[in-house]
């Protein structure tokens, strides 16, 4: 898919209209421009993992998703792709997306432009040092980024992915297949989910991964990368997974 020209013009793409005048994106409230769903005619779900790539949780997220013939975006940290260039190649090699989630996973919020842009630079140089040509999209660490710094990074050609679910929270609390059915009953077809093969997060995120693709396929619902997700909404057509 050709990414690049996608987030050339984000705010128009947020707002172009698809059948009855909806908008293809469903844009973050306090981020405008920054893409946190979609409207897809597919039946699909954006699955998304945070903060790899990391020794042991990231070839458990790989052994999950093949097992039930789902794809995602990985958000990698560009220092720990230095130290584990090999599981994003096995990652791209079984499908899956490599964006950026930056280079040490520091706030994005309140630095300066030129820094922002050289860390998010540095870390899709260590991707394609691995090996993997990167999605041009951008998670934000903990989703923050300040209105300013969203408009610099989506004018240099990427696209800033959010998310509308996740069962971070949940997980602290509720066992892995009442956390993953509460959130497959509110999910519809273009969600974005938030997990994590890295971080303190991480292991919460494992436990949950199984119930979740179970419940997916329970509703008829088919787990894709973020880039394929958007790709359905602007074009608005379903090819084959």
């Amino acid at each position: 898919m050709a990414l690049v020209g996608l987030a050339m013009a984000p705010l128009l793409l947020c707002a172009r209209p698809v059948g009855g005048g909806t908008p293809a994106f469903v844009q973050h409230p306090r981020q405008p421009g920054s893409v946190m769903g979609v409207r897809t005619p597919c039946p699909w779900v954006g699955l998304t993992f945070d903060d790899g790539p990391h020794a042991t949780l990231t070839p458990q997220v790989l052994d999950l998703l093949a097992r039930h013939g789902a794809t995602a975006t990985f958000y990698v940290v560009g220092e720990r792709v230095m130290v584990r260039p090999d599981l994003i190649r096995r990652a791209a090699a079984e499908g899956h997306s490599i964006g950026n989630h930056t280079w040490d996973h520091r706030n994005l919020t309140g630095r300066a432009t030129a820094e922002v842009l050289a860390d998010l630079d540095a870390t899709d140089a260590a991707i394609r040092d691995a090996g993997v040509r990167p999605v041009a999209e951008v998670r934000p660490p903990r989703g923050r980024l300040d209105p300013w710094l969203g408009d610099a990074v989506r004018a240099s050609a990427r696209v800033v992915v959010h998310w509308e679910m996740s069962p971070d929270r949940l997980a602290r609390r509720w066992d892995a297949r009442r956390v993953a059915d509460h959130l497959v009953r509110r999910t519809r077809p273009g969600a974005i989910f938030l997990l994590h093969d890295g971080g303190p997060a991480g292991e919460r995120s494992i436990r949950t991964l199984a119930p979740l693709l179970e419940a997916f396929e329970a509703r008829g619902l088919r787990a894709v990368s973020v880039d394929r997700l958007l790709d359905s909404a602007v074009q608005r057509t379903c090819p084959p997974t």
